[in-house]
């Protein structure tokens, strides 16, 4: 099982998350625009029956921060660009 995790700080007020699946390969995304995606983390997950999928935030160097999630929407269609989450 392999677990790419690629970060950077973020210096937008607002952070878009996106979850993209192909087969057991699952990718995150964000993007400070909505508009182009960065690859964040993609590994595989076998099992994917009665997965569930939350959110969370996290500041282990900064002061702290407030998090509101809003928009979360589901498309059950294929992606075209697994890099680009498209």
């Amino acid at each position: 099982m392999t677990d790419d995790s690629y970060h950077r700080a973020v210096n937008s007020a607002e952070v878009y998350v996106k979850v993209a699946r192909s087969g057991n390969i699952y990718g995150f995304y964000f993007s400070e625009d909505g508009k182009k995606w960065t690859i964040l983390r993609t590994f595989r997950y076998r099992r994917p029956q009665g997965l569930r999928i939350g959110f969370y935030a996290q500041s282990p160097k900064g002061e702290g921060m407030d998090m509101h999630v809003t928009d979360v929407q589901y498309r059950p269609e294929a992606f075209k660009n697994f890099y680009a989450g498209e």
